[in-house]
Parts: C-alpha cells; sequence; structure tokens
C-alpha cells in the first residue's frame, strides 16, 4: 500500500543542500516554456544599464547588440521543435556572454557587477542548454 505522506518528507535535510534544483530535471518543452521569460529578465537588465551608459559610446552600443542577439535567442527557443535543443541556440548566448565579458571591465562597479550577475544567469542557461541538446 503506497504512503499517503509526500516523498519530499522522507528525504534526508542534507538532500536539499546538494546544489539542485528543479531546472535541473525540467523537460525541453519545459524549458522552451519557462526560458524566455529569464532571457526576457537579462534583456530588461541590460535595458537599465544603458540608462547609465553614454548614448552611442562603443560599450553602448555593444549592449545593444547583446539585447538584439538576445531578443533573437528567445525566438529560437520558442520556435525549437523536437525532443532535443539545438546547440547552436547556446553558442548564440556564449557569444552575448562574450560581449558582455567584455564590457564588465568597464571602470564603473555598479554596470560591472550588474553585467557580471547576467552573465552568470546566462552561463547557467547555457548549461541547462548542453544539458538538453
Amino acid at each position: 500500500m503506497a504512503s499517503s505522506t509526500p516523498i519530499s518528507e522522507h528525504l534526508p535535510i542534507t538532500g536539499r543542500h546538494l546544489g539542485w534544483n528543479e531546472v535541473h530535471f525540467v523537460t525541453v518543452e519545459e524549458f522552451r516554456q519557462n526560458a524566455p521569460a529569464v532571457v526576457g529578465l537579462e534583456i530588461n537588465r541590460l535595458t537599465a544599464v544603458l540608462n547609465h551608459m553614454e548614448f552611442g559610446s562603443e560599450a553602448y552600443n555593444e549592449i545593444v547588440a547583446a539585447r538584439h542577439e538576445l531578443r533573437k535567442v528567445i525566438s529560437q527557443i520558442e520556435s525549437s521543435t523536437g525532443t532535443r535543443l539545438d546547440p547552436e541556440i547556446a553558442s548564440e548566448v556564449d557569444t552575448v556572454i562574450l560581449r558582455l565579458s567584455a564590457e564588465s571591465r568597464s571602470g564603473n562597479s555598479d554596470i560591472a557587477s550588474t553585467l557580471e550577475y547576467s552573465i552568470n544567469r546566462l552561463d547557467y542557461l547555457t548549461s541547462k542548454m548542453r544539458r538538453l541538446a
């Protein structure tokens, strides 16, 4: 006879500190549904960064290009089909990460820390993409 107690109550407390979360166990379809929102948050974060940069500067233009590439990534994720994710999508995000990492070395520590945060989130996302490819 099956127990009516939720399985989570049977797990040891230490199991909750192993560094795993639900994103490690998503299917490709779930990823397709959730990843565009995560990428959208990073686009919004980059837009906020632009408000503190000199319009038309090289750094400004790099951030604009990164936002544009991330919008394309959203479209690619949403239009992907099949049981695997196209590995080229992760490569596109890697390109954005490279753009942002170059700009994160700027003299403004607030901009740099925001870009580093975005880089970390996007890097985590690409690791999930590769797992699903």
